[in-house]
Formats: structure tokens, sequence, C-alpha cells
């Protein structure tokens, strides 16, 4: 593990306890064979931020850029600073300042702040609530850094040889604490992975299940589609899903008649078979329909007539439906909605698609979902640059015949 020590103590001299302490860390993880560099913030050269500007647009002056190095070298982080007036020493805090700038590159790197200070630890853990440390620790995960680990050493003044030994030790022991955190962030990330997959494959597994399970079961929505019910009113599974759109519902429409899916590769599964129009309701809904046999490798997909698609039972095929519509909620919202409905034309065919559809509606609950939000995003694009334009109304200036192709 590569490790930069941060000796913060504002006073170069030696004879301090925060520099000592940071020589014994220092000494203990070259002998568990880390490699280490040092920054001593009071040897540095830098000026005080003064502007705001120059922490966002400034440059920082050589040292700064030295140290910068430093730590974007290191994977693991070592802070040392003694604790004066319940916060960190200014010259600390402004190095800190001059280094963290925008832009510059911390993540993938752990940490641990070693803080001294004349009051015991459980005082300023207590009744001082260890503030400092707390956002101190907090704007270093900000920045990209964790995990952070925290160690308080107390009532400094006047310790003990044994006591001032056992701090000598425990910087020992944090060496192999925090060494072993390093070498096994990789093995709990495998573990993490593993148990995410696990989780995933068995909630997929559930979900295969329920669905086979449901299947036939189905529920009538509550508001009916009668555009929709022309051509399958009695079905055996349907998928409904919704969303709000912050634009008016003429445009959202124009937006699901105008969109491109084929951008997206969760819905291009979608939009790339051989979908025929069975009805439209300009400005309102549009409703598609195929017949195939989704179950075979190479499914191939029919395209039927309106009429023929309506009264189509030849044995050995699902009849697959899938209405678009857009209802007005207000004159600047509507709800754009997506409905799946499916019909097996004999017992074999209801079989098949079954178990089809158990192991492959949630990827198809997806692939909607991410239609439906393709839709939302260009058609709330598309109202927000035009909204200035007062009185501007976005409709199909087509006859609204509900034409049957």
């Amino acid at each position: 593990m590569k490790i930069t020590i941060i000796d913060g103590h504002p006073d170069p001299q030696q004879g301090h306890l925060n520099h000592a302490l940071a020589e014994r860390y220092a000494l203990a993880a070259e002998a568990a064979g880390h490699e280490i560099r040092r920054i001593n913030v009071a040897s540095l050269t830098f000026p005080m931020m003064r502007d705001p500007k120059d922490f966002t647009d400034g440059h920082p002056v050589q040292d700064i850029v030295g140290a910068q190095e430093d730590i974007s070298w290191a994977d693991h982080l070592v802070f040392f600073f003694p604790l004066w007036m319940s916060d960190m020493p200014s010259l600390l805090k402004a190095f800190l300042e001059q280094t963290f700038r925008p832009g510059f590159a911390s993540r993938g790197k752990s940490a641990r702040i070693i803080v001294t200070m004349g009051m015991p630890a459980f005082f300023y853990y207590g009744p001082m609530g260890a503030h400092m440390l707390k956002m101190f620790s907090r704007a270093l995960i900000f920045a990209g850094i964790r995990p952070v680990s925290s160690t308080v050493i107390g009532s400094v003044e006047n310790a003990s040889d044994g006591t001032r030994d056992r701090w000598f030790a425990k910087m020992d022991a944090l060496v192999k604490r925090d060494g072993n955190r390093r070498r096994n962030r990789v093995a709990m990330a495998a573990k993490l992975l593993a148990a995410v997959t696990t989780f995933a494959g068995g909630a997929y597994l559930g979900s295969a299940l329920l669905s086979w399970a449901r299947y036939g079961a189905t529920s009538r929505s509550a508001e009916s589609d009668s555009l929709l019910d022309r051509f399958m009113s009695n079905y055996e599974v349907s998928l409904r899903h919704g969303t709000i759109v912050h634009a008016p519902a003429s445009l959202t429409f124009a937006a699901i008649r105008l969109s491109d899916f084929e951008r997206s590769p969760m819905v291009r599964a979608l939009t790339t078979n051989e979908w025929g129009v069975l009805a439209l309701d300009l400005g309102r809904e549009i409703v598609l329909g195929t017949v195939t046999k989704p179950w075979q490798p190479n499914a191939r997909f029919r395209l039927l007539d309106a009429q023929t698609f309506a009264t189509f039972a030849e044995p050995g095929y699902a009849k697959i439906a899938l209405a678009l519509r857009v209802d007005e909620v207000s004159s600047e919202h509507c709800e754009a909605r997506i409905e799946t409905r499916v019909q097996t034309t004999d017992p074999i065919s209801r079989a098949r698609f079954r178990r089809y559809w158990a192991l492959l509606s949630p990827g198809m609950i997806v692939i909607r979902r991410a239609l439906l939000q393709q839709v939302k995003t260009e058609a709330e694009a598309v109202w927000e640059r035009a909204r200035p334009l007062a009185g501007m109304r976005f409709e199909d200036t087509e006859d609204r015949s509900g034409a049957v192709s």
C-alpha cells in the first residue's frame, strides 16, 4: 500500500508529540512493507486563501503542486494534527484549501485522522460533540475519500512515559489495521458483488415464479381503453405503466410519434419488431399490433390489418397489442401511458408463452419504462424551450378521425 502522511502541526521544530507520532507511524508502515511519502505542512511555503476566485480559478504554488502529487500517488492518507481552539490549526486549514481545489482528483483512497488534544477524549466526543472531526471526515468523504477513520488521543499534557509508550504502540496497531482494511477492500467488494448478484438472482427468480403463478389472472384497469378493447378485450396477461409528463398532452403525443427509440438500447428490442398500426386517435392514442411465436429463437412477426388482427385465431401464435396513450391532466401536464396485452390462440401456444413470459417479463417491464422515460424527457425538453412563446398550441393538424390502417 502507498501511504502519504500529512503532518499538520504548524511548528516545524521537533519535540512535538504530533511529529513523534507521525514518525512512529511511518516507521511501522515501512517495516510492514508499505511505501511512504510525507508532507510536513509547517515546512511548506504557500499563501493564505483570501479570494473565492483564487479557490476556483487560481493556480497553486509549487509546494502545493508537490503536495497534490504526493496525495494523488497515495492509496491511503494519514492526517496528524493537534486540536487548537476546538478546531484544526489554521495553517493546516489553509493547506487543505490550497490543495483540495476544484478538479483535483482524490477518489479511490482511504484516510485516517489522528488528533491530539489536551482535554480527555471522552469529553471531546461527549460535551464538545467532536464537531471539527465530524466535519473534516465528511469533507474528505465528499471529496471521494472513503472509508475515513479517526483516532483521538486526549490528555496529552503531562502524560507519563508509560502512557506515551502506549500511544506509540497504538501507531503500530493502526498501521496494521489500516493495511488490512485496504487489502480487504477488494475482497469486500467481491463479497458485496456476490451478495448483490445473489440478491438480484433471487429477486429475478421470485419475479419469474410470480409471473408464472399469476399468468391468466389478469386484472382489468379501473379506466377502460375503448380503442385497445376493439382489438383485444379478452387477454391472458397485460402490462400497464404510466408517468406524469410536465408538458401539454398534444406535445407529448407528438413526442411519442416522433421519438427515435432506436437511440435507446433498452427499447430497441421493442421497436425493431414489426409492429403494425391498428388504430390512431390523433393527439391521444396509438394502438400497435403483431402476431408472432416469441418463444422461438428467431421469431418472425406478422403484420396484419386491423380487421384481420381482431379476428385472428390461427393455432400456434401469440397476439400482442400495445397502446401508447396520453391523458390530459392540465393545460401543461399530462399522463403518458403504455399498455401491452397478450392473447394466445390455442392451449399449446398458451403453455409455451407462459414459460416465455415468466422468464422475460421483468425485462419487458424495464423496456416499457425506458420507453416512457424517453418520451417524458423529450416532451419536457421541447416544452421547456417553447414555454416562453405565450399562446402557442401544440396540436396535430390532421383530422382526428381515429383512422384505422
